[in-house]
């Protein structure tokens, strides 16, 4: 489903802290709520999909929100120009109205559900949930113990490095230029890097589709995050909204990726085991500024901290794999008792409805 929108992000992350939903600080302007509930496989992502591509062929500028554990799924989208968020409010995003029937509304995937026929698999499916909750506290443990290893990683390279004030000191000067009077920028949050089944994977056609000139940050240790910082409060300062992409590993820390639409600029972290990022304007090799003779005496350290802290993350997307296998078998179970015809009948009504605020 990612390739059907090229402004797809995530507004959630499997992380070492378990799992971090962004819905309260990013659908909090948002006047109308819609949260979806249901079961696995009952329809959601086909409901927000439709609704999205019926607004879309009506003039409407909608944003996909994937899935982080299944990027080929959404997890809701939203309508920035009618002020509306549709949203899946099941586990691991639980969400709730704050102000029910006033502006937000649940929309019950149960009354899709055949009811008496799914009794009669009931024991099936409380068996197959209880093991799909179960395996993602493995999956937290293993992050966890890889968070710490990449934390200590990144700390000890930053710790040697020199130069990268200097190196920011003269973007700014160049591409974001002087304090616009008192106008502060706006700041959205949105994850364009996720830990899933598939690995480590990241949503850069989201950044192109939004600015053209992309800064490509390469480097072998995360040194990136001081750069893109300051960066970031340069533009907020100079009066221009942002989006912040922080890293899965370190939500609370320095963002991994940057883009700044007003300027057409974006700023994107990589590592130099990914491919290069196809049609980068300007290439930054941050890893230039550390300190070479002490790096030669840290690299068996760093060497064998990366090697524990990869093993630990293939452990980790393989039981994000055999989660999804789970989550799959239950989408199974109750696939056959959902009326999906009904299922795109309320989601072009709600999308005709909404489309009349157009």
């Amino acid at each position: 489903m990612n390739n059907l929108s090229l402004n797809g992000f995530f507004l959630g992350a499997n992380t070492p802290a378990g799992f971090l939903s962004l819905y309260g600080s990013e659908l909090s302007g948002y006047d109308r709520k819609y949260i979806l509930k249901g079961s696995p496989g009952c329809g959601k992502s086909t409901f927000m999909l439709r609704c999205a591509k019926v607004l879309e062929e009506k003039g409407a500028q909608v944003e996909y929100i994937l899935c982080s554990s299944d990027p080929d799924s959404l997890d809701g989208v939203l309508i920035p120009s009618l002020g509306t968020a549709i949203v899946d409010g099941t586990f691991p995003h639980v969400a709730e109205p704050d102000y029910p029937l006033a502006g937000e509304y649940y929309v019950d995937f149960g009354a899709f559900c055949d009811i008496a026929a799914l009794r009669g698999i009931k024991e099936e499916i409380r068996a197959i949930t209880d093991e799909y909750h179960a395996v993602y506290g493995r999956i937290y443990g293993l992050l966890r113990a890889a968070g710490a290893l990449h934390k200590e990683r990144v700390n000890t390279v930053r710790s040697i490095s020199r130069g990268l004030e200097f190196r920011a000191g003269g973007l700014i000067k160049k591409l974001i230029g002087k304090k616009n009077g008192d106008t502060q920028g706006k700041e959205r949050l949105r994850f364009l890097s996720t830990i899933c089944s598939r690995g480590i994977i990241h949503q850069y056609e989201a950044a192109r589709a939004l600015c053209s000139k992309i800064y490509e940050i390469r480097t072998d240790h995360d040194l990136g995050g001081d750069l893109i910082a300051a960066i970031r409060g340069a533009a907020l300062d100079a009066g221009h909204d942002v989006i912040s992409c922080p890293s899965p590993w370190d939500p609370g820390g320095q963002p991994m990726h940057l883009l700044i639409p007003s300027l057409d600029l974006g700023f994107l972290m990589t590592g130099k085991t990914d491919p290069p990022e196809k049609g980068s304007f300007r290439r930054i090799l941050t890893d230039r500024t550390v300190d070479g003779s002490e790096l030669s005496r840290q690299r068996p350290y760093l060497r064998s901290l990366r090697q524990s802290e990869n093993a630990v993350v293939l452990l980790a997307v393989d039981i994000l794999a055999q989660a999804k296998n789970i989550h799959d078998r239950l989408e199974a179970l109750y696939n056959p008792h959902i009326d999906f015809g009904r299922v795109l009948q309320s989601a072009e009504r709600l999308a005709g409805e909404l489309a009349r605020g157009l």
